[in-house]
């Protein structure tokens, strides 16, 4: 199990970083993304809704 690929794309990344990386940069990485992409994109719930 020496020579693994690196996924870097799409749900596969971020399935890998979450089971085998947890506690790493690339998980904090994640959340970060994720947390920017909820600022920088503020869509109301009634919006989506109605």
């Amino acid at each position: 199990m020496s020579g693994r690929p690196q996924y870097s794309h799409g749900c596969t990344s971020f399935l890998l970083c979450s089971l085998h990386r947890a506690r790493t940069e690339c998980w904090q990485d994640l959340q970060r993304e994720a947390l920017h992409f909820l600022l920088s994109n503020p869509a109301p719930r009634t919006e989506l809704i109605e």
